[in-house]
């Protein structure tokens, strides 16, 4: 099977474990339709928090610490936290270089991910796949 495919078939597979743990029941309208937008359109390099208040038609003036409030995590954390989980799947179970898990979760720049990667697990994309805590 095309490598694409299988990173495809892996991600959606992430999302529906992603969702089933999405702790929104308790939630407001306004949170938990945010979490689900997120998830919907994790992989999409545009999204970012702003691109989430602005498509569900939400005030930003509380809505983060309301997010916070009922999920754990803020929503800027909420989505990085989510698309590194799916770049580790990748690389643990596809074998996949860092740089195409970077690029399938929805990461502008292999940098970026680098970067952001390091700060929340404390090491490099390139490391061992099995060696990586998330």
């Amino acid at each position: 099977m095309d490598p694409r495919l299988r990173a495809q078939s892996e991600l959606d597979d992430y999302i529906e474990t992603a969702r089933s743990r999405a702790p929104t029941s308790e939630a407001p309208p306004d949170v938990a339709g945010a979490a689900d937008f997120i998830l919907d359109n994790l992989f999409d390099e545009e999204l970012n928090v702003d691109y989430v208040l602005e498509n569900m038609q939400i005030s930003s003036k509380s809505f983060s610490g309301k997010f916070f409030f009922y999920t754990g995590e803020h929503p800027r954390e909420f989505i990085e936290t989510r698309r590194l989980r799916a770049a580790v799947r990748l690389r643990e179970r596809l074998d996949v270089p860092g740089y195409f898990a970077a690029y399938a979760v929805g990461y502008a720049s292999y940098r970026t991910f680098a970067r952001a990667f390091k700060r929340v697990l404390g090491c490099s994309p390139c490391s061992d796949p099995l060696e990586m805590a998330v």
